[in-house]
């Protein structure tokens, strides 16, 4: 595998730190000009004195996943990994470089969301249909984890609180899966909700499309509001709701009523009436002001198509001066830990697999 030079930091969190790497084409303390890319990094030891590596071999599971699966429709707007590398202390998963998400849209008070917002939100459908045909569950769809190519097309990541059907085969969209209790509460459907507190079941891939929807109400309301602050904001909802007055929850948002029409279609409290991908090609929101033609025709087409803007990467040198090299493998021999026993992965349609490398690369 190539050696890789640091280029900067680009956040951390409890259980990872995500960086800029260049890829070495040179490995003699030089620094290189090979492909960017990402490198979300975890600590073997600290997840396994914590017990966090089950989220970790989750993403893992996710993205092997990914890469065995049958293409589907919209898998271009789903982060594919390289591959999963390692040494005898980290893990290093590997990750196209993106230009950033939609938080830094929705924080930006220069920028007006609500102008992209359509074709965002069907390219975010349409990925959560890829992911559903893959038998995964995100779990987790929010603003941080939409994130943004350089041609601004949406990708979806962060597979860490992702439920993987253990049968190898797409899930069934009405169908129920599990219990747990995973997500942000900003973002989490009620049956995610109410399934413990109620003991009322399980849910399936329908709470992705819930989240969806919180994502439309803060794209159209132009990051100014939530549509569930609290846990009690959703009790009202529903409430409200079991009274025939859900939709008026969102009244005084300053909506369209054509958006309006699909936050209430996605954030319906019965799955079995939520809105999914195929309800929401019928909604005129997602039809253009130019062209009267909806976003979801020819919706990677559109995007292969669109204007790049990628940007140039600067590698960072220590303080001797000298760029940060390091080389992780795929395999590092017998672990002490045995839960990362065999976690190396190249993916084989990813851009490691083609990887080859240059004289001086031992």
């Amino acid at each position: 595998m190539p050696r890789f030079v640091l280029v900067r930091e680009l956040h951390e969190t409890t259980i990872s730190q995500t960086v800029v790497v260049r890829q070495a084409v040179r490995t003699r303390d030089r620094a290189s000009k090979g492909r960017c890319i990402c490198l979300k990094v975890y600590h073997k030891e600290y997840l396994y004195e914590r017990r966090l590596y089950p989220q970790v071999l989750a993403e893992m599971a996710a993205y092997r996943r990914l890469a065995e699966t049958k293409k589907a429709d919209g898998d271009m707007f789903v982060m594919q990994a390289a591959g999963i590398l390692q040494d005898t202390e980290r893990i290093y998963l590997g990750m196209k470089l993106m230009q950033g998400d939609l938080v830094d849209i929705l924080s930006d008070d220069s920028m007006d969301p609500t102008l992209h917002a359509p074709r965002w939100i069907a390219q975010t459908a349409a990925g959560i249909s890829a992911l559903h045909a893959a038998g995964i569950i995100h779990r987790d769809i929010k603003p941080e984890n939409l994130l943004l190519d350089e041609r601004n097309n949406i990708v979806i990541a962060d597979f860490s609180l992702a439920f993987v059907c253990t049968i190898d085969a797409p899930c069934d969209v009405r169908g129920h899966y599990t219990n747990d209790r995973v997500g942000t509460y900003l973002y989490i459907a009620p049956e995610i909700v109410y399934a413990k507190r109620n003991g009322i079941g399980s849910y399936g891939p329908m709470v992705d499309y819930w989240g969806l929807g919180c994502i439309v109400f803060e794209l159209e309301s132009r990051g100014r509001e939530f549509p569930f602050s609290r846990i009690e904001d959703l009790d009202l909802y529903c409430h409200w709701n079991d009274a025939g007055h859900g939709r008026a929850y969102f009244k005084g948002a300053g909506l369209s009523e054509e958006a309006e029409a699909v936050i209430w279609g996605l954030l319906q409290i019965d799955p079995m009436k939520r809105f999914d991908i195929d309800a929401l090609k019928e909604q005129p929101y997602f039809n253009s002001k130019h062209t009267c033609e909806s976003e979801f025709v020819n919706i990677e087409r559109k995007a292969r198509s669109s204007p790049s803007a990628s940007k140039a990467e600067t590698p960072l040198s220590n303080n001797g001066g000298r760029p940060l090299i390091f080389r992780p493998q795929v395999d590092v021999g017998p672990s002490s830990i045995s839960v990362y026993e065999g976690i190396g992965w190249v993916n084989p349609n990813g851009f490691w697999a083609r990887y080859s490398p240059p004289p001086d690369d031992a």
